[in-house]
This record gives structure tokens, sequence and C-alpha cells, in this order.
């Protein structure tokens, strides 16, 4: 992965020498230490689309002024180099309190009060990731993968009948803590690789099952 931001880091003109990995999961998170520049890097090939979905998505986020991330300026993005597809943002100094569950549906009230836009955003899809696993894990055996596939088409109707309350909205589409980062102005989201139009009620999940899955305190949602 060296590599690969050091030629996306010398197409920008940025310097990638000592850059730190914090992060990495569909992603390589990057952040430069001569610049103040976050790099994330598209690891697998499924999710190549969701960079140009991250570029719609903080592009209209700032025009309404939604607490987020901010892309770097003055190149064109996504970046493609080479074999490489990178997003660049504005780095945010960690610097405020932790933020909590408050913090967090601060912000997904302001974002879900937005009108919803024609053409930035793709209808909600919740087993979308699932199929982008599958699709990238060639090691499954044929039955695994077919036994997953149906599972996935199940639920994928199931989901279809589901009814919601509150009306559309754009949503984060992964509204949990992890991606919500206390900066010197108040806490601001990051991740937009799931941003979508679709059911509010889908932004509170990641609080519930925290708590129910993983044994998250009640105070982690406070």
């Amino acid at each position: 992965m060296g590599a690969a931001l050091a030629e996306v880091c010398r197409a920008c003109g940025l310097d990638p020498g000592g850059a730190e990995l914090i992060r990495h999961v569909n992603n390589a998170v990057f952040r430069l230490v001569r610049d103040p520049v976050v790099v994330r890097l598209v690891t697998l090939p499924s999710y190549v689309p969701r960079t140009e979905l991250a570029v719609r998505a903080a592009t209209w986020f700032a025009e309404h002024d939604v607490p987020a991330i901010r892309l770097l300026p003055g190149v064109v993005q996504p970046v493609r180099v080479g074999g490489q597809v990178a997003t660049l943002w504005q780095e945010v100094p960690e610097v405020g309190p932790t933020p909590g569950g408050a913090e967090l549906a601060g912000i997904l009230r302001t974002l879900h009060a937005l009108p919803v836009p024609d053409g930035v955003f793709p209808g909600w899809d919740p087993l979308v990731d699932l199929d982008n696993r599958l699709a990238d894990t060639p090691a499954l055996s044929q039955a695994d993968r077919s036994f997953l596939q149906r599972r996935c088409d199940e639920l994928a109707a199931a989901a279809a009948e589901l009814a919601f309350v509150l009306p559309r909205a754009v949503l984060h589409g992964d509204a949990h803590l992890g991606n919500v980062i206390s900066g010197p102005d108040g806490p601001v989201l990051c991740d937009f690789d799931s941003c979508c139009v679709g059911p509010p009620e889908w932004d509170l999940t990641p609080m519930a099952v925290s708590a129910v899955r993983f044994g998250r305190p009640a105070a982690h949602q406070r």
C-alpha cells in the first residue's frame, strides 16, 4: 500500500513520507505528516464506485453546511493514477471531547431535515455491502457463495416489505460513533461511502446494534 500511496501523492504534489495508516477496512486511510491531508485508498475493486458517491456526498454536504469533513480543494476527485483510485480530504484534528450519541443525533437531525436532491445519492439498499463483500471474496466455495447469495435475496425481499413512519431523507448510511470526529469546531461526520436516500430510521440502527450485539453501555448512546 505504501507504493500506491506514494503514487497518488506524487500525482497531487503531496509528500507521503511518514504517513500513518489510521484505518483499514474497505479503504486504507492514511494521515499525511507533512501536509494536513487524509488519503483514502480503495483496496476492494467493488468499492471504486463508492469513491464517486463519496465525492458527490461531500460536495453536497459542503453546499448545505452539514457538519462533515471536506474534500481537499484544488484536486479533481476521485484521484485516478495508474491502477489506484483515492479521495483526498482536509484533515480534522481530533481535539474536542469524545463525541457520544447526542452529538451524532444532532448531526443526523440536521442532515435528515434537508431537502432530498435529485441525482446525487442512490436509493437505500441495506444489503449492498454484503453483495460487495461476496463479490470480493474469491476464497468462498461455490456452495457457500450460493447459500449466502440466496440468504441475501431472502433478506432483500423482507426489507422491501418494511414500512417506515418517517419520510425519506438523505442518510449517512453507516452512522456510528467511529464515523464522527471531534474537531476544533465541533463534531463532524466522515466516511460517506454508504450515503443514500431512504428511511431515516436506518441511521439509528448502528447505535442499536452496538448496544444489542456488542454490549456497548447505555452511556455510549447518550
